[in-house]
């Protein structure tokens, strides 16, 4: 298959395997995780070189960034995430889940000086990676574990095997719970009419009008 180290989760195995897979994260090595959704390539997002071998690993268009996986709001803001209300309402209302928010967020770049970019993020609903991300500070940069355009990985073996020896370690916890990708929306906000929308950019487990819903509940006027 190819020489990934694959960790196989048995009852009182969760701590060692996060420590060997946050050692290997910590040296700029690309993983192999369960998520509720699919199983994700992830790496520390202090790491450039990482997050480009993602993007050559995965054949991936470098126009498209990479989410984030975070532990909990508090490290999304840490990482520069603005929360409007109708942000914090979807946050609370899909988080943990298969909801990634795309959030105005501020970060400082290389050279020190503060970026104004945009991000997505997400706290996934599964018990094993939200410890793993607190163990790597509370963020990491994560996408499908599969070649773009192909179909997302379902099982360890199948992700390693289209990702090939790009992948320093794998969590193997068998075949994951939801099996189809996040949806992928942000708020657009018209300043003019004061008319906000929901807008999805990748449709996925959770529906358009599931969103609207909560933003309406809170105040959001739909166009």
């Amino acid at each position: 298959m190819s020489g990934t180290e694959i960790f196989r989760v048995t009852p009182g195995s969760e701590r060692e395997i996060i420590r060997n897979v946050s050692k290997a994260l910590r040296r700029g090595l690309l993983a192999v995780v369960p998520t509720d959704t699919v199983y994700g390539l992830v790496a520390d997002p202090s790491f450039p070189d990482a997050v480009q071998r993602i993007y050559e690993t995965k054949l991936r268009d470098k126009r498209k960034p990479i989410p984030l996986l975070v532990a909990t709001v508090h490290d999304a803001e840490n990482f520069g995430a603005r929360f409007g209300h109708e942000e914090k309402a979807l946050a609370s209302k899909f988080w943990p889940g298969p909801l990634t928010l795309v959030l105005d967020c501020k970060s400082r770049g290389r050279s020190g000086r503060i970026v104004e970019t945009k991000e997505g993020f997400r706290i996934p609903g599964h018990d094993l990676m939200l410890c793993l991300i607190k163990e790597m500070g509370g963020v990491l940069r994560a996408t499908s574990a599969n070649i773009s355009g192909e179909p997302p990985a379902l099982t360890v073996n199948n992700a390693v095997a289209s990702l090939g020896a790009s992948v320093a370690v794998a969590i193997d916890v068998g075949t994951v719970k939801i099996g189809l990708p996040s949806t992928v929306a942000r708020i657009k906000r018209d300043l003019g009419s004061g008319n906000v929308r929901v807008e999805i950019l990748r449709q996925g487990v959770i529906d358009a009008h599931s969103l609207e819903q909560v933003v309406m509940s809170v105040g959001g006027r739909q166009e």
